[in-house]
């Protein structure tokens, strides 16, 4: 099993501590209906600071669930960790890839590794892990590694096996700290030292 990352701990350390609630199911098909399954007109999420919880279902074949955030001034997409992954079939793989802007610049039929900022393939075995850098590392990608700014980014989402799978993906929003409190943290930090000098 893979492990979550530190920036994920780091921003769920985050929220627990300024008492913000640690997860939200923002999308769940059961409730809100099919994602888009094209690439051109993707279904808008509305993410937030926390854990942005979207759940769908992907059918076997051609079944793509497609959606778009953004990510607002001040704030950073931060991990994406599969939270669940429930497949009836050993053989199923999960597809996920992430694209900067709102739609897919490319027909998913013939898909174009240049214009993704990643993409990974996963399975059950990777439930409770955050695969966010490492779909960043993906070849032939834009890539990444570290947190993504403000902007808007788009999902595309896939299985390639031949049963119905659940997922659960959890999106880490994370505040980005003003310049000026960094410059504090910092001074606290040195003064820290020198006290014990």
């Amino acid at each position: 099993m893979r492990s979550v990352s530190r920036s994920t701990v780091s921003a769920l350390t985050a929220l627990v501590a300024t008492g913000i609630a640690a997860a939200d199911v923002v999308y769940d098909e059961a409730v809100d209906g099919d994602l888009s399954d094209l690439g051109s007109a993707p279904t808008f999420i509305d993410f937030s600071e926390g854990v942005n919880n979207v759940l769908f279902v992907t059918d076997p074949g051609s079944d793509r669930d497609i959606f778009t955030f953004t990510i607002t001034e001040g704030y950073e997409l931060a991990g994406l960790v599969v939270e669940e992954f429930d497949t009836n079939n050993d053989v199923n793989l999960a597809f996920i890839a992430i694209t900067p802007g709102a739609f897919l610049p490319y027909d998913p039929d013939e898909p174009d590794t240049e214009q993704m900022l990643g993409y990974a393939l996963f399975d059950e075995n990777y439930v409770g892990s955050d695969i966010f850098l490492e779909m960043g590392t993906a070849f032939g990608t834009i890539g990444y590694d570290g947190p993504l700014g403000p902007g808007d980014y788009t999902i595309w989402a896939q299985e390639n096996g031949p049963s119905v799978d659940i997922w659960n993906l959890g999106f880490v929003v994370n505040q980005v700290p003003a310049p000026g409190a960094i410059a504090v943290l910092g001074l606290a930090g040195l003064a820290t030292g020198r006290r014990r000098d």
